[in-house]
């Protein structure tokens, strides 16, 4: 009764998806002990082994008592699957600039055994709906898009892993939400949302009506990478659209490359660069290892251009100050009670096992004792009492290190320590902590959104008539004790675990190749808000179009729309990045995940003040 089955992420969920019979037969335990119950009995470490091999022994004895049952219905579930009615049924996945990453989707898709293809000529689906929920007509799909019919054995599998948005039926609904108001906690076990086709961020789109045309079993887009052109007059220069580009980069910083991180667009030599792209000038690298280069090209399977000149066709010089020098990040990861050993795992293997990159682990605890004066950036993955574990002389310390140029990381509940008022160390505040100033907090969000979209009556300007002042929410009406509430209730109606949508300032470092906008895995309820001067690289959408998948309940959606996701801000000479949740939940949202990876790589760079050397 406390296990839904939905989320397929357990063993016994993802056997029913798979057309097994899904049994969870879980024992008391003693710890090696013996546990005193209510009744006056005892329970004991060898009871509770029994408990469990008999159990064990039972459910398999009925298994080779029906095994003929159990294969047949195994063999039906598998033939219905592939029956006409799913024909012409698909998902489609496209990504032209970044390979990798529908690579990436393709190779856990076949892990689980998933029939994929990819189409050999460029096609239209006649009717789609995408991730979003649009509905659109006659959609090019590129050459090389992966292509997952519905019409195969893992018919049910594939729907629960790749559809955009599962839904509660509403009895369960009724029952939690009757469950909350009572206080009597939540009925879900874990998250409501899970799309593969949201984590990764590809073009994904669901079609009915897939046109027959010939396809072949999916292999990798990847290219084999190399040199375009020899002994450049100006420099090479690299594209940041692919995710390889990040491996690139840290090999190059790792071996002392000197490389400018481009803040706009630019087109030079008829090859057209995006924002976050990177310039190695030949003057600042003399003696430069062209095998370098060429084998990272080689490795990552990405080209690497040669530049003869720093005029471009469009877009900022590549010697104009649009180009930041990059700073080879020396990164230390806080592990150890009370960091979440889930939210550090992730991070260490992304760093570690993905990205190859040297890393220190430091103790938590010794944080306010520690020589952190070796590292330009620290990441405090999420966890709790961190307040009570550094103290103030703990407190202080972090300040100094980050005014002294550090990069500080954090997300989730160490992210909200980081906006406690009573921490004092970010600008970015928790909701509840500022409800008597949600009027200032909505001024300075009109004010963005009209910075975006700025129109101007040139005769109204020119001629002085009076210009129509900037607009603003409504001003909050309620009284405080009113708006306590709504936000306590909001608060109680947080999502266990919803994707979201969270718009990206383009013009922001810390959205580079990111797009206009990532999916996200909420499951808090802090909300974080910021105001001028913080940036706000990442805000999460209105509320008509923030839900992406997952139960969001009305009061949790009108608290969380429009409130920031990821901000950064100056400190001294250092910054402070935070992240409102993991931005690579359980290592697989790979479209948040590269916001992360622009605080790591980039920041050191593009957001700390550092001086020339003597």
């Amino acid at each position: 009764d406390w296990n839904e089955e939905v989320y397929p992420g357990y063993g016994s969920s993802w056997g029913i998806y798979i057309g097994l019979v899904g049994i969870l037969y879980e024992q008391s335990g003693a710890d090696g002990s013996i546990v005193k119950k209510e009744d006056g009995t005892n329970t004991t470490y060898r009871e509770t082994v029994h408990h469990q091999f008999i159990s064990s022994m039972a459910n398999l004895t009925t298994i080779a008592n029906h095994r003929e049952e159990l294969l047949q219905d195994f063999y039906d579930s598998r033939k219905k699957a592939v029956s006409a009615k799913n024909t012409g049924k698909a998902f489609v996945f496209s990504s032209e600039s970044n390979t990798s990453r529908l690579d990436a989707l393709a190779e856990t898709l076949k892990r689980q055994t998933i029939e994929i293809y990819k189409n050999k000529k460029e096609l239209k689906l006649p009717k789609a709906t995408t991730s979003t929920g649009d509905q659109v007509t006659r959609q090019n799909i590129p050459a090389g898009s992966l292509i997952v019919p519905m019409n195969q054995p893992l018919n049910l599998l594939i729907n629960n892993i790749l559809s955009f948005d599962i839904r509660l039926d509403t009895k369960s609904m009724e029952k939690e939400r009757k469950k909350l108001m009572k206080d009597q906690g939540s009925t879900l076990y874990d998250v409501t949302a899970w799309s593969l086709s949201h984590a990764y961020g590809t073009e994904s789109y669901y079609t009915e009506v897939m046109p027959k045309i010939p396809m072949i079993p999916y292999k990798s887009n990847r290219k084999e990478g190399k040199l375009i052109g020899k002994n450049p007059k100006y420099g090479w220069a690299i594209k940041s659209n692919d995710d390889q580009f990040y491996h690139i980069l840290a090999r190059l910083l790792e071996n002392g490359v000197k490389i400018w991180c481009a803040e706009e667009t630019f087109n030079v030599e008829d090859e057209f660069f995006p924002r976050g792209s990177v310039i190695i000038r030949n003057n600042a690298n003399q003696g430069l290892d062209k095998g370098l280069l060429k084998k990272l090209a080689f490795d990552y399977g990405l080209d690497i251009f040669a530049v003869n000149t720093a005029l471009v066709s469009s877009g900022p010089d590549l010697g104009s100050s649009d180009f930041t020098m990059l700073i080879n990040p020396r990164i230390a990861i806080a592990t150890g009670q009370p960091i979440s050993t889930y939210s550090f795992g992730t991070t260490w293997h992304l760093l570690d096992s993905r990205m190859n990159s040297r890393t220190s682990l430091i103790n938590v605890m010794g944080l306010g004792w520690q020589d952190l004066s070796k590292y330009n950036v620290l990441i405090l993955p999420s966890g709790n009492n961190l307040k009570r574990i550094l103290d103030d002389s703990g407190i202080s310390k972090l300040k100094d290190w980050i005014k002294d140029g550090g990069t500080l990381i954090s997300y989730s509940n160490n992210a909200a320590f980081l906006a406690d008022s009573s921490v004092n160390i970010s600008s970015v505040r928790l909701r509840r902590q500022i409800l008597n100033k949600l009027d200032s907090y909505d001024s300075d969000l009109a004010f963005r959104k009209q910075a975006e979209n700025v129109t101007i009556d040139s005769v109204a300007l020119w001629d002085g008539e009076h210009l129509e002042e900037n607009p603003s929410k409504e001003e909050h009406k309620e009284t405080p004790e009113n708006i306590k509430e709504i936000d306590r209730m909001g608060r109680k109606f947080r999502p266990q675990g919803a994707i979201l949508k969270v718009n990206m300032d383009p013009e922001h470092w810390l959205s580079f190749g990111c797009g206009n906008y990532v999916s996200v895995l909420y499951n808090t309820g802090n909300v974080f808000m910021a105001k001028n001067p913080v940036k706000i690289a990442g805000r999460l959408a209105e509320e008509s179009n923030l839900r992406l998948g997952g139960l969001l309940w009305p009061e949790a959606k009108s608290r969380i729309a429009e409130s920031a996701w990821v901000t950064q801000e100056s400190y001294g000479k250092g910054q402070i990045i935070i992240f409102a949740t993991e931005p690579h939940f359980r290592g697989y949202f790979r479209a948040s995940e590269r916001v992360l990876l622009n605080a790591i790589y980039l920041g050191p760079g593009m957001g700390t003040t550092h001086s020339v050397s003597w």
